[in-house]
Parts: C-alpha cells; structure tokens; sequence
C-alpha cells in the first residue's frame, strides 16, 4: 500500500476510470464480445460497460450520457454494417450508438475506434455533424490473422489513456496544494506511477518512460540538493526536517512540486496525441 497521501488506495484498479464498449448487434456482437472478455480479465468487470439498460418512463438520452461521461475511454468497435446503419437511422435521438459516441467526443472521454471483420474507417463526409470527429481519430484495427497482438495493442493504449487520466487527477491543482503542505516522507507519487505503469504496462511503452525518465530527473536533482549539506540527510527517503533544516526542506519542496507540474504537462501532451 501507498504511503502517505494515497496510503487509502491499495489497488490502482480503484482509481481507473470506465472502458465504454460502443457496438451494434448486428454488426459487431461476436467480435465486441471477445473485447468485453478481454478487458474484463486486464482491468476487472466493475469497470467495462456495455449494453446499458434503460428502465421504462427513464430519459434514455441522459442515462447513456452521464454513463459515456463517467467513462474515461470509450470503444466504438466498428464492422462492416456500421456505416450503413449510421445512414439509415437519420435520427440522432434514436440512434443509441450515435447518441453513445458524440457524447464521448463532446466530453473528456477517449474514443478508440476498433475495426474490425475487415471493416474500413470511415470517411468525415460520410459522418453526421456531431461525430464528424470520429474521423479524425487514428483507428486501430483487429485483424482475424493477428486477432491477440492487435487486441493487446488495442488495450495497452486504453490502460495507458486510462493511468494519465488517474495521475491527472492526482496532480490536480487542489491535490498539489494538499502534497505541499504534507511532510516529505517520501515521493509517494512517483513510487505509485512507476510501480502501476510498470504493473499494468511494458516497459517500452512511451507512457512508462516518460515516468522513469522524470523519477529519475528528480531523484538525481534531490541528491545533488543533499550532497551540497553533507551530514543533514544521506539516505532516501527524506525524513522530517526540523529547526536550521527548514531551508533544506523548503528547497526540496520545491523541486519535487517543480516536477509534478512538469508531469503533469507531459501527460496532457501525451492525452493529446502530441
């Protein structure tokens, strides 16, 4: 268990927000179905949604929007009859699939269209207005000859996606004001980001990497602060400081929020593609 500020949180399946599953029956159940089970098994059932139920006299255009706004990912798993019905059915408010992804592009949720059964993306003049976006968005394909690879592919960029949105909220600006006035016991933060992304991520994942190299920016930074008062503080983590230390504790303060916030852009700028 985490020290400190997250010491409440044991697991970081607790902070993960939902994956949203976008399909059509008819177009795509077999292939959504192997998806549901495989992110069931990486990410755990209470956080995959899909199939939503709309009880009678209940507005059903709310209820699957505040259910796509809870999520912080949503997969629109299109086949080769995708298209065709989108054409078909000229009414937004009745199209639950339409309905389900201009909500998710309308809010701060990650789309990831997923083709598959040889389906090809689809164009932007072939999209109704409110998901015209949906285009833009690199798809990423499931193909019956590298089925596994492409899904792994396909939920290593979901896990990742779904750890920048929790670290995002764990560096808010309130959760920042909240570390600075806690005692250094150690650099909780970075001990939870590395030990996730490496649990739920490979090594080589651009996400991970971008942990490391920060952690190890800032540790290097740390010791040189120590290394130039020799004698105060020689082992990590940092202990209290008390008295003539407070200066040496504020100048350590200062570098360890320097480099949250650091992250913090970092993150965003991979959230966005850049």
């Amino acid at each position: 268990m985490i020290k400190g500020y997250l010491g409440m949180y044991p697991d970081i399946n607790d902070l993960l927000p939902g994956v949203f599953l976008s399909y059509r029956r008819n177009d795509s159940a077999g292939h959504t179905r192997n998806i549901y089970e495989k992110l069931i098994q990486e990410i755990g059932k209470d956080h995959v949604f899909w199939d939503i139920k709309t009880p009678p006299g209940h507005d059903f255009k709310r209820i699957i929007e505040t259910k796509v706004n809870s999520c912080g990912v949503l997969i629109a798993v299109i086949g080769n009859q995708w298209l065709s019905a989108i054409k078909e059915r000229t009414n937004a408010q009745r199209d639950f699939v339409r309905l389900e992804i201009s909500s998710a592009l309308k809010g701060n949720v990650a789309v990831f269209p997923t083709l598959v059964g040889g389906a090809a993306a689809p164009d932007q003049v072939d999209l109704p207005d409110d998901i015209k976006k949906l285009a833009n968005i690199n798809a990423i394909e499931l193909r019956h000859t590298s089925w596994d690879s492409d899904v792994n592919v396909l939920l290593e960029n979901v896990k990742s996606v779904s750890l920048i949105k929790v670290f995002l909220s764990i560096l808010s600006a309130e959760n920042l004001r909240k570390i600075s006035r806690k005692e250094i016991n150690e650099n909780w933060f970075f001990v939870f980001a590395l030990g996730n992304t490496k649990k739920f991520l490979s090594e080589e994942s651009l996400l991970y990497k971008v942990i490391k190299q920060t952690h190890d920016s800032l540790m290097s930074e740390i010791d040189e602060i120590i290394d130039r008062i020799a004698g105060i503080l020689t082992v990590w983590p940092i202990r209290k400081l008390t008295g003539k230390d407070k200066e040496l504790e504020a100048e350590i303060q200062k570098t360890i929020d320097t480099y949250y916030l650091d992250l913090r852009k970092k993150l965003i700028s991979l959230l966005d593609g850049e």
